[in-house]
C-alpha cells in the first residue's frame, strides 16, 4: 500500500471547492433569472429578490442557494408559508439539476474538509 502525503489531498480537496465555488457562481450568474421565473408565486423568490436584488454576485449566490434549499426540502417553505409546493414540484428537471449539482457539491466537499481537517492531518 502506498502512503499519499495528507498535503496533496488538503490541495485536491481546496481546488475541488474553488472549481465548485466558481460553477455555482456561473450557475448563479446565468441562471437565477430563470430559475426564478419558474416560481413566480413564491414568497421566498419576491422577498429575496426585494432584499438581494442590488446585492450583486453575493447577492445572486445567495438567491439560488435559498431557492437550492426550498427545492431540496419543500416542507420546509410550505411550513412557513414561503413556497408553493405546486410550483416547486413542477419546477423544471434539468433546471433543477443544474440547481442542485454545484450546491450539492459544495456540501460534499465541505464535509470531505471538514473530516479531513479533523482526522486525517496529525496534530502538533
Amino acid at each position: 500500500m502506498t502512503s499519499i502525503e495528507p498535503g496533496l489531498i488538503g490541495i485536491f480537496l481546496y481546488a475541488a471547492m474553488l472549481i465548485i465555488i466558481l460553477a455555482s457562481a456561473y450557475v448563479a450568474h446565468n441562471y437565477t433569472h430563470i430559475f426564478e421565473s419558474h416560481l413566480p408565486n413564491c414568497k421566498l423568490i419576491t422577498d429575496n429578490k426585494s432584499t438581494y436584488g442590488d446585492a450583486g454576485m453575493p447577492g445572486k449566490m445567495v438567491r439560488c442557494g435559498m431557492m437550492y434549499l426550498f427545492l431540496i426540502f419543500p416542507g420546509l417553505g410550505k411550513k412557513r408559508g414561503l413556497m408553493d409546493i405546486k410550483e416547486s414540484r413542477s419546477f423544471p428537471k434539468n433546471m433543477k439539476y443544474l440547481l442542485f449539482i454545484p450546491w450539492t457539491a459544495q456540501i460534499v466537499v465541505l464535509m470531505a474538509l471538514i473530516w479531513f481537517t479533523q482526522f486525517v492531518i496529525p496534530r502538533a
